[in-house]
């Protein structure tokens, strides 16, 4: 399912916010997750303690995750 939409990406700091907007669904730290672009690469996520609503911090595992990319875990 569907947990947000990448909101910013830190390259430097190998993170990515995610815009949870309306979902209740809270990952726990470590949970994995993937961001999917248009062409259907995958970018391997893993939540991080850093939430704050409507936004969480995952971090970036592999793969280029970039802003408007559907969050799914």
């Amino acid at each position: 399912p569907v947990v947000g939409e990448i909101a910013v990406v830190d390259e430097e700091k190998r993170f990515v916010l995610v815009d949870l907007g309306s979902n209740l669904y809270l990952p726990a730290p470590g949970a994995a997750m993937n961001s999917i672009n248009a062409a259907g690469a995958i970018a391997h996520l893993k939540a991080s303690p850093e939430q704050k609503r409507p936004f969480i911090a995952p971090d970036i595992m592999d793969g280029d995750p970039a802003v408007g990319e559907e969050v799914v875990r």
